[in-house]
């Protein structure tokens, strides 16, 4: 690694830092889940047996209950040895688990969130850097996301979107290496099946890096490596499994685990339906912070969002012309996950995975632009002289 990646690594790292240091809350042994609002573990267990997730938001004693503090909460039961399907069962449990080591080692709800965030961030800039051919550019694109408010403030609270991110930047760093021929292939391939594998058992839609994975490979005519890629699916498939572990530990069998992620599935369809958001919300929020349920608008939203859509199409037709590999893989990257919940219902914070793919676009078309400048500049000065 040369010494500019890892100073200007260094000053991301400081810049993270600063910017989660307001939002860190450390309750202590006794009450870990202080930084989401809750006195204790017996208050929040308590007010969630009341809560729309399990009266219904038709009841009339329902106590609304935010997924922050769900997803705390269900850190804590999980690693206090609770079935992972005991509490929040619409997600499968393993950045929950992670959210719950951090409560018990560092007793904050916001460490693993926090954790997650930095790792993304990295894995951005390393990945920009290939991308773009310049660390400078790179860095430009990551301190732009990191000091994003729709970064920090999922990052400052236990969602599991971050985590999400940063599967996900891992993900493409790893391909843009093997695209590169650096290192093992067959290392990188079983460590992105492990990340496509433990990345599902945080939340479904990091499946969108298995198909990213299998598009860039064949668009790159690497079918040696997209042919042991799924070779290696049963490695995914048993890592999934693994994270449900105590599930089989309460006496449940094989068959239960299939009817309940048959249920899963059943309650997301149901969860959509109910939601009544016409096609293509998450690309109305992108341009517009407009959301499709009521009058909210996300607090995040700022005018450089629909910039960088629309520097989308820039970036589109100079890939067009010239085919970058990596830059390919940065839409692949974005329109893959955005594409992913184009057909759901969608809330700000849905973007946040697929929002460092179209600044990397957005700094590429910059830096293409600046280029194309230089080049008018010089060529006028060689006829003037």
């Amino acid at each position: 690694m040369k010494r500019a990646h890892v100073l200007l690594a260094l000053l991301l790292i400081v810049d993270f830092a600063w910017c989660m240091r307001p939002y860190w809350v450390a309750g202590g042994p006794s009450n870990p889940l202080a930084g989401v609002g809750w006195a204790s573990p017996a208050e929040a267990l308590d007010h969630y047996q009341h809560s729309q997730f399990v009266v219904g938001w038709n009841s009339k004693t329902m106590r609304l209950m935010n997924d922050q503090q769900l997803y705390a909460l269900a850190g804590w039961l999980y690693i206090h040895g609770s079935d992972p399907t005991a509490a929040n069962a619409e997600h499968p449990p393993l950045a929950k688990y992670i959210i719950g080591v951090g409560e018990k080692a560092l007793y904050s709800a916001v460490a693993a969130s926090m954790a997650a965030g930095l790792v993304a961030i990295l894995m951005i800039f390393f990945f920009a850097a290939r991308a773009l051919g310049n660390p400078f550019s790179a860095f430009v694109a990551a301190v732009l996301f990191l000091n994003t408010q729709l970064f920090i403030n999922y990052a400052a609270q236990p969602y599991l979107e971050v985590f999400v991110l940063a599967v996900l930047a891992a993900g493409v760093w790893l391909l843009a290496r093997m695209w590169s021929g650096e290192g093992n292939a067959l290392v990188q391939l079983v460590a992105l099946s492990a990340l496509i594998g433990l990345g599902t058992a945080m939340k479904w839609s990091v499946i969108v890096l298995a198909a990213i994975s299998l598009i860039f490979l064949a668009s790159i005519r690497r079918f040696d490596l997209l042919r042991r890629l799924i070779a290696l699916a049963p490695l995914a498939a048993g890592l999934y499994v693994a994270n449900y572990v105590m599930f089989f530990a309460h006496g449940r069998s094989l068959p239960d685990f299939i009817a309940f992620e048959s249920s899963m599935i059943q309650r997301w369809i149901a969860v959509s339906a109910a939601a009544q958001q016409p096609p293509f919300t998450i690309w109305r929020i992108l341009f517009t912070g407009y959301c499709s349920y009521g009058d909210y608008v996300t607090i995040n939203w700022r005018w450089y969002w629909p910039v960088c859509g629309a520097a989308l199409v820039g970036g589109l037709v100079y890939w067009l012309r010239k085919r970058t590999p990596l830059l390919g893989l940065a839409f692949l990257w974005l329109f893959g996950y955005m594409l992913f919940f184009s057909t759901g219902p969608a809330w700000d914070r849905y973007i946040l995975p697929a929002f460092p793919a179209s600044m990397i676009i957005t700094v590429s078309v910059g830096q293409n632009l600046y280029a194309a400048a230089a080049r008018a500049v010089t060529s006028r000065r060689v006829r003037s002289a």
